[in-house]
């Protein structure tokens, strides 16, 4: 934080996620979302809503 002239400068801190890994060891998983997203190879009709869920470090934002 700094002060000029009665201006404050604040500083956010930069908390962007580290970037990832190559995905690996998922193609079942990949496959069974795409068919959800992609029916047919078309491109959906509708909003589609999908939850991944499992534990913690079980690889779900890196398949999001």
């Amino acid at each position: 934080m700094g002060s000029s002239q009665g201006i404050t400068v604040t500083t956010r801190p930069a908390q962007l996620p580290a970037v990832l890994g190559p995905f690996v060891g998922r193609s079942g998983e990949l496959a069974r979302l795409h068919a959800l997203l992609l029916p047919n190879g078309r491109t959906p009709s509708a909003v589609l809503v999908t939850a991944i869920g499992g534990m913690a470090g079980s690889g779900k934002t890196t398949l999001a």
